[in-house]
């Protein structure tokens, strides 16, 4: 096989951070594959060549500004592991880029049905049974699965909810409240 033209590497990461430029402005039915192509400097060929569709587009970019390490936690102590999450949310979402993500999120999830279904399929639910089975190493008196859908959701109110500066101790504290309801 005769080695073709070298992939361009950063092509999906401009798609999706053109997509989420958009949506910022644009619900997703008034963004086109042009506007997401002049946006991120790149030929419509090239996005139809990686998506299906621009639910396909706008999914990826949602995708994307939501996803949370749940990587290498201790399971030792549950309070130990929650806080450890809660300074990770920290420092991915308490920003004003990352809440205006947040704020976008969850527009475009109230506006288009179709899409929240996507996301809550293939995303929402992963991090859920992600977060569940963190929570399962530990001695809990309800369904990790629930309480781990209550605790994101939790945090995701408080970025949306709260300021910058009060959003450390309100999370934690929260989090912390919810857990000794459950554990």
């Amino acid at each position: 096989m005769l080695p073709g033209r070298p992939r361009d590497s950063d092509i999906e990461s401009r798609t999706i951070k053109a997509t989420q430029e958009l949506l910022i402005d644009y619900i997703p039915e008034n963004i086109t594959i042009d506007a997401i192509a002049k946006r991120a400097k790149i030929a419509k060929t090239t996005i139809y060549r990686r998506y299906d569709s621009k639910k396909d587009i706008v999914l990826a970019a949602l995708i994307h500004m939501k996803s949370l390490d749940l990587s290498n936690l201790p399971f030792i102590d549950l309070n130990e592991t929650i806080d450890i999450i809660a300074d990770r949310f920290l420092e991915q979402y308490n920003n004003k880029t990352a809440r205006a993500m947040l704020s976008v999120l969850f527009r475009t999830l109230n506006v288009d049905d179709e899409i929240a279904q996507l996301y809550f399929q293939n995303h929402e639910l992963l991090q859920i049974k992600a977060f569940a089975q963190v929570i399962s190493h530990f001695d809990i008196k309800t369904d990790a699965l629930a309480l781990s859908d209550l605790l994101l959701h939790y945090a995701m109110g408080v970025f949306l909810m709260e300021s910058i500066s009060q959003t450390p101790a309100v999370l934690k504290k929260g989090l912390h409240r919810l857990i000794a309801l459950y554990h």
